[in-house]
């Protein structure tokens, strides 16, 4: 009772003592203080039914109106914290941490942000660019000087990114995205189905000034072919368009995503509520200037040949400056001892920038074995490092030809490495939220983790499959786990796959701790029908796939090939994807035709014309 009466008088709670019965007050005095119902402290009990209806219907009438009184003065606290440019919620920690030291020649595109965020006629606003330019780079400056704006009005901002899950050859989901949004925001949905949660989010945001970063869509996106640019994701698709149509408002949310391609699916509103920016490469001038900013020197014509020579592409200049600060004491004039930098002046940007990669490999990191192996785990993974991933590589016994030279080192010696890798950008700033993460840019990470491939695929299997142990040992999932708890088990998934185990990983992690069994054996697809997770389980299936969606890894059982094939084909269709379901349910069709299954060839043969027909 103490603390309920220190929370009443700090107005954290209210309390309102009603007399029931007659009781003796004098043995309770602090209750005389609270305004005691009925005014008079006679107890209900006492009085005849007519009156004591009439006090009952008062007394509920006085309770009502306290609380509207308390909502209303919360909603006045939290629009007063807005417009104060305190937003009630802030998380963009998921965004990726950049190592530009000062964006430059990027003012331009920073006020365009600005406008955009004022223009009460902008749902959606797309940054396109090649890898590497730099837009995760002008996001998190943006949200800076917003933030030293104190928000201007926003009552939420978030941030959410997909650069750090899977890559173009892979398919990915935003199901933990509109899983952890929703939350966010204080939505509760009682469906799996992505399309009604997409819904959900759209119409959340149209009732509150929120600003929404998505950052690095390009994984749920097609590639180049006939659907360059679709979103492969139904839930995300779906959130996008329904909030491309919301109508106008003073107090608008904003989502702002970057990609490396457009998104067709919203393009419809490219002249009006979802504009698409595209980023050129930086000036001469500015590459300069950036490289200045790296503590390069050398003759102001050099810089600017230099800048010219990387083509503006600001991660290609960033790797040259730590490769110049680490080996050339930061002189600008000595970027000729970059292999195959002027080899060939049309090289891209992001392809550029692996010129720059070798050449750290060859004249720096060949005599630092420690640092190599760093680089080439970080190569391992599709996403940001974790801790606990990274002490499992680190343990014995080494793993011959990757983890020799990190096995058996200190912390301290750890820690001393890993910053020699920051201090020449090769390896992202430090996570707020998890400083003992590694993470690079996706090319970085993309290009070591290939090279190791190429160097000892034995090494490269071996760590895979360490990984794999690890996460199907050290994942608790229960009994009845949500996405977020399966999501170690998805990545466990890719390892085991990249480790050859094809068979292994489809019958212990997909088929019995994903999917799960009933007591008699059969497979429950707790995963799919129980939280919906159709574009997770794609996913997964995608590491079972040689190639998608045609040919399944020829380790695995027959049976479970055709098995593998129709899950891929299930998933498509149930997202819509007629087109791309065809091959793999013609192929299913197939296996079990030579194995001379009727039943299931039936059956297969059905689901392929009804594809067929509406594909």
């Amino acid at each position: 009772m103490k603390r309920m009466l220190e929370r009443h008088y700090a107005g954290g709670a209210h309390l309102y003592p009603i007399v029931i019965t007659a009781c003796d007050l004098g043995a309770a005095p602090w209750l005389l203080k609270l305004n005691l119902r009925p005014t008079n402290g006679t107890a209900l009990k006492l009085y005849d039914e007519g009156p004591r209806d009439k006090i009952m219907s008062d007394l509920a009438a006085e309770i009502r109106q306290i609380i509207e009184r308390a909502a209303a003065d919360e909603e006045t606290a939290k629009r007063n914290r807005s417009v104060a440019g305190v937003p009630s919620l802030i998380d963009y920690g998921r965004l990726p941490e950049t190592p530009y030291a000062k964006l430059v020649g990027r003012e331009e595109e920073l006020k365009q942000l600005d406008d955009v965020w004022a223009n009460e006629k902008i749902n959606i606003l797309s940054l396109v660019a090649d890898g590497g330019v730099g837009k995760s780079a002008l996001v998190n400056a943006w949200l800076v000087s917003m933030q030293a704006d104190r928000y201007r009005g926003a009552d939420a901002v978030l941030g959410w990114s997909f650069f750090s899950q899977g890559s173009e050859q892979r398919a990915t989901s935003a199901e933990p995205f509109l899983n952890w949004a929703l939350e966010k925001l204080g939505v509760a949905v009682d469906t799996t189905s992505n399309s009604a949660k997409a819904d959900k989010l759209a119409e959340a945001m149209a009732e509150r000034r929120v600003l929404l970063v998505l950052d690095g869509v390009e994984p749920l996106q097609h590639g180049p072919g006939p659907q360059r640019g679709q979103l492969k994701d139904h839930g995300l698709r779906a959130f996008l368009r329904r909030f491309a149509q919301m109508p106008f408002a003073s107090q608008h949310s904003l989502v702002v995503v970057t990609s490396r391609l457009a998104i067709t699916g919203i393009q419809r509103w490219k002249d009006g509520s979802a504009p698409v920016r595209d980023l050129g490469f930086l000036l001469n001038d500015a590459g300069a200037e950036l490289l200045e900013s790296y503590g390069v020197h050398g003759p102001r014509v050099e810089m600017v040949a230099a800048s010219r020579e990387a083509g503006g592409h600001a991660l290609r200049l960033t790797l040259m400056a730590g490769f110049l600060r680490e080996l050339y004491d930061s002189d600008v004039r000595r970027r000729r001892n970059i292999r195959g930098w002027f080899g060939d002046p049309a090289v891209p940007g992001a392809h550029g920038a692996t010129l720059v990669m070798e050449s750290y490999e060859k004249e720096w990191l060949a005599d630092q074995p420690l640092l190599l192996a760093i680089m080439h785990i970080v190569g391992l993974f599709d996403r940001p490092a974790n801790a606990d991933c990274l002490k499992a590589l680190r343990k014995k016994p080494a793993i011959k030809g990757l983890t020799d030279a990190i096995v058996g080192i200190d912390d301290v010696s750890w820690r001393h490495a890993v910053a020699r890798l920051r201090e020449v950008r090769l390896l992202s700033p430090p996570e707020k939220g998890a400083p003992e993460a590694l993470d690079a840019h996706p090319l970085v990470r993309e290009w070591f983790g290939e090279r190791l491939r190429k160097k000892s695929e034995t090494a490269w299997r071996a760590a895979h499959s360490r990984l794999y142990d690890h996460l199907s040992r050290t994942t608790k999932e229960g009994d009845k786990p949500t996405l977020e708890q399966l999501a170690p088990l998805y990545q466990a998934i890719a390892h085991g796959c990249r480790a050859g185990r094809h068979q292994e990983t489809l019958d212990d992690i997909y088929k019995n701790r994903i999917c799960r069994r009933w007591p008699d054996g059969e497979l429950e697809f707790y995963s799919s029908r129980k939280l919906g997770a159709l574009g997770s389980n794609l996913a997964a299936i995608t590491w079972l796939l040689e190639e998608p969606y045609e040919t399944p890894a020829a380790t695995l059982t027959e049976a479970d090939r055709s098995w593998v094939l129709g899950q891929a084909a299930f998933f498509l269709r149930e997202q819509g994807r007629f087109a791309e379901a065809l091959p793999p349910l013609r192929a299913s069709l197939q296996l079990v035709e030579g194995a001379k299954e009727w039943v299931n060839a039936a059956i297969g043969t059905s689901n392929l014309s009804e594809a067929e027909l509406v594909g």
